[in-house]
């Protein structure tokens, strides 16, 4: 009898201990999930509530006994608190109220996910109710969103939306508004912890597709893995080795994964597909790359040298996971993406070039989007007049000059040159840090540099976001302008 007591005790000191690591504490009181504040009376004080039959029910409070308050009712100028139970409390003197600020009640809100199941769609109003109140947002059958519990057979979500004006003074300023869906519209899976913390990496284990709703099952239909804008390749599943990032949560029993730590888009696995990393081994980058945060396409990837995270060639990095299109590696403490094909167990033979680099004079180039035209995404096509500027009519595009000690260049738009006034200057032979006047250096020397127009070889990035190629000039700026066609 002696044992069984002791191990009742031991596992209510534990139960106790969960339950406490598990509370919010605010203002000396445990917050629960739906509270909106906390009160306390100056001196005993009698509440009431009314029963089904009309009568009411009173009940004799303590001055400084704290209570709980649900909702806060404004009706004839009055204020009303709500206490568990169903007592209501007018405000007065002798009533002490604390709101209860937003950031603790987040703390202690389920947060469930929610799918739109009527097949008429629904709206959210800025009333509880299907007819009155104004129209928040009107949505299709298949939306989603996370938000808390359903209160009163409503859901509620906030919508921001930015207010502008013409006047000169005026600054633009974010209006929120909440909006109620009826519970009936929807269907709900809870969200809860994970076995993996909050930003974890995760390796998957098998070729897998994500779900796109946790409770239809629905698949994801296509991802784009890219790191470059030309390494960009759409797979219908994603590969064995593919590294994901999770929020830490289960949706409907689904890991919740998403495409960087601020989930704007999130796709759902089993827990099954999923492991830790691995122990990395050592690998060399063959050229310069920026390590991409993101594993897919969702994200805008900067052009080596203006992310932070800029890794030169031929410095070796930590490789923990690939699946042939993207590795997961490390570098001086920074985790992200390169493609699979920059990575070797040798270091490159690095090239210098001391050929000729401006293009030949009877050259046609056409770009995409050459940034700063009228043609923006466009195509834009540059001919040669001279045989050193390749100009559309209005002035944008290249002007090169070269001896055999020097290569010059300027990107022109109209009038002026862009970015800045006047010319990039690069000492020969050109090779990797190579310093560049007036601004800048050569990052890196690609071997063969691919873009629609055809394979390039020594292509050099300078940090500027310029690739140039010798006999070619410039066959792409940052990651959207890029040579599509030469004759």
């Amino acid at each position: 009898m002696k044992r069984v007591l002791l191990a009742l005790i031991a596992i209510f000191i534990f139960s106790v201990q969960e339950d406490t690591e598990a509370k919010v504490i605010w203002d000396g009181g445990e917050i629960v999930e739906g509270q909106s504040g906390k009160m306390t009376f100056k001196k005993d004080v009698k509440v009431y509530k009314q029963l089904p039959n009309g009568q009411y029910e009173s009940l004799v409070v303590k001055r400084n006994t704290y209570f709980r308050v649900y909702k806060i009712e404004y009706s004839y100028n009055k204020t009303y608190y709500w206490m568990s139970s169903g007592y209501r409390v007018q405000a007065t003197d002798l009533v002490i109220f604390k709101e209860v600020p937003y950031e603790v009640k987040e703390q202690v809100m389920k947060d469930y996910y929610y799918y739109v199941s009527n097949p008429n769609g629904a709206e959210f109003r800025t009333r509880r109710s299907d007819t009155l109140g104004t129209v928040v947002k009107k949505v299709d059958t298949g939306y989603s969103f996370f938000g808390p519990s359903v209160n009163n057979g409503y859901i509620t979500q906030s919508f921001w939306e930015t207010i502008y004006c013409d006047e000169e003074e005026c600054q633009p300023q974010e209006k929120v508004t909440n909006g109620f869906i009826n519970a009936k519209n929807v269907k709900q899976a809870e969200k809860t912890a994970a076995p993996y913390k909050n930003d974890s990496y995760l390796v998957l284990t098998k070729d897998v597709r994500l779900y796109s709703n946790p409770i239809t099952k629905q698949y994801q239909k296509d991802y784009s893995l890219s790191s470059t804008y030309f390494d960009k390749q759409t797979v219908s599943i994603l590969p064995k080795g593919t590294v994901v990032q999770t929020s830490g949560k289960l949706v409907g029993g689904l890991l919740q994964v998403g495409d960087s730590p601020y989930y704007y888009q999130s796709a759902y696995i089993d827990l099954k597909n999923v492991a830790p990393l691995p122990k990395p081994t050592t690998q060399y980058l063959q050229y310069g790359q920026d390590l991409s945060d993101a594993n897919t396409g969702w994200d805008y990837v900067s052009i080596a040298g203006l992310g932070t995270s800029y890794v030169p060639r031929n410095e070796a990095v930590q490789v923990y996971a690939t699946n042939g299109i993207k590795s997961f590696v490390s570098y001086k403490g920074k985790y992200g993406f390169v493609p699979s094909k920059a990575l070797s167990s040798k270091k490159a033979n690095v090239p210098f070039i001391t050929g000729v680099i401006a293009p030949k004079s009877d050259l046609t180039i056409t770009y995409h989007n050459l940034h700063f035209t009228s043609s923006m995404n466009k195509p834009t096509v540059l001919t040669s007049n001279d045989g050193k500027s390749w100009l559309l009519d209005d002035g944008d595009g290249f002007v090169y000059e070269e001896t055999d000690s020097y290569f010059r260049f300027k990107h022109q738009h109209g009038s002026t040159s862009y970015p800045g006034y006047g010319w990039y200057t690069i000492q020969k032979p050109i090779q990797k840090g190579a310093k560049i006047e007036s601004y800048g250096k050569v990052l890196t020397i690609f071997d063969t540099y691919t873009t629609p127009a055809g394979t390039f070889k020594n292509v050099f990035l300078t940090d500027m976001g310029y690739y140039i190629a010798p006999g070619y000039g410039v066959i792409q700026f940052w990651d959207s302008a890029y040579a599509t066609e030469i004759k």
